[in-house]
């Protein structure tokens, strides 16, 4: 879904948790309510699938967020290389286990 899209589904009052998508780490940022700013947040250090679920939940339970994007590394000359399909392909299972919006951006 695009950005506009992204925005009009989202809740009033809701964080918007970023991810920032690794192999071994997954950074996360959380935004304010208003959806002026995000900050960081923590570094989830990756092991299982099991255990990296039951982190994103707890984070995404704790700042009831609203929606999620996750960080699209896009190429030089703007196509998706490898590590984009890693990130949508993360994304696409996470979508079948937490239902918020979710978007892409480089």
């Amino acid at each position: 879904m695009d950005i506009k899209e992204f925005k009009q589904q989202l809740k009033p009052y809701r964080a918007v948790i970023g991810f920032d998508y690794g192999a071994k780490r997954l950074g996360v940022a959380v935004s304010d309510l208003l959806l002026t700013v995000a900050t960081s947040h923590k570094i989830i250090y990756r092991s299982d699938w099991n255990s990296d679920l039951a982190e994103i939940k707890r984070i995404v339970d704790e700042k009831e967020a609203g929606g999620i994007v996750f960080g699209l590394p896009l190429q030089m000359n703007g196509e998706e290389g490898e590590i984009a399909k890693e990130v949508r392909s993360f994304a696409e299972k996470l979508g079948k286990e937490i239902n918020l919006p979710m978007a892409f951006w480089d």
